[in-house]
């Protein structure tokens, strides 16, 4: 799509189509190709007609059919978010967290609708898998979201006292 843009969603109508031809040709068609889709300067959704590339000895049962892509676009944007909800993973039964941090700020970017959607989809945690007792700072990390990208996250370290289960 045009630059600032992104693909969101693809799918293709009819998803199955029904063919005939000589039995060698059917026997070994696995995969039946479309001719190239341009959509380098797309912004909003289209439905664009595709040309099927049937193997030779293949032909359609309707002749008239015809298959289409129907392709979902979304301006990219950014957005800062406050998030105040971390998980704290791996920590040992006999350790507790005494102090907990205050928001953490995050900026991400991607289609507007995963941005959108993005405080309720981003996860943060912390790994206190090798935690001790004691003030330590611990890195906050997030949870991959599939077309969003992790811009920046404040603080990068959050300080957590780590006690003895009483």
């Amino acid at each position: 799509p045009e630059a600032g843009y992104a693909i969101v969603n693809q799918v293709v109508h009819p998803r199955e189509i029904l063919v005939t031809g000589n039995q060698a040709a059917l026997d070994s068609l696995t995969v039946i190709n479309t001719g190239k889709v341009k959509i380098d300067k797309l912004t909003n959704d289209v439905t664009i007609p595709l040309t099927l590339m049937l193997p030779e000895g293949i032909q359609l049962v309707n002749a008239n059919e015809q298959m289409n892509v129907q392709i979902s676009i979304e301006k990219i944007a950014d957005k800062t978010l406050e998030i105040s909800n971390i998980d704290y993973r791996g920590l040992s039964d006999k350790y507790i967290i005494e102090t907990l941090p205050r928001n953490i700020r995050i900026t991400v970017r991607g289609p507007e609708g995963l941005v959108n959607a993005a405080e309720q989809s981003l996860k943060l945690y912390v790994d206190l898998s090798n935690a001790k007792e004691g003030t330590a700072n611990y890195e906050i990390h997030a949870d991959k979201v599939p077309g969003l990208e992790i811009l920046e996250i404040t603080p990068l370290n959050i300080a957590l006292e780590i006690k003895n289960r009483e």
